[in-house]
């Protein structure tokens, strides 16, 4: 019987930019670990930044004169570094996770085989 190897178009990729991938993740990891910048954005609320972001003073019994001001709100990017390597390089996580199963699942019919 011949088993046929599974095509891997997008894990030929990965291996084709793993050594540009590694330089950009060394950096991202230092940036983002070592150096604690973080990747965000800035949301310009209204209310009162100096209470609970989803409760309005104004309605409690402690109001502030910040009640009605504007405030920026800083949020984190929830990307990891491998997302973003992903992202940058073109590169859909799922399906490079189908093809390392569809590898996988080759190398053990061609175990199979051999036992035979």
């Amino acid at each position: 019987m011949v088993i046929t190897k599974p095509s891997t178009p997008t894990l030929d990729k990965v291996g084709k930019v793993s050594g540009e991938a590694h330089t950009i993740g060394a950096f991202l990891d230092w940036f983002l670990y070592e150096r604690h910048i973080f990747f965000g954005a800035r949301i310009l609320k209204t209310g009162c930044a100096c209470h609970d972001p989803h409760e309005d003073c104004r309605e409690t019994d402690n109001p502030c004169s910040h009640a009605s001001s504007h405030y920026w709100e800083d949020t984190r990017s929830s990307a990891t570094t491998n997302t973003l390597l992903h992202e940058y390089f073109g590169i859909d996580e799922n399906v490079e996770e189908m093809e390392k199963r569809a590898v996988l699942e080759h190398i053990r019919e061609l175990n199979k085989g051999e036992r035979h």
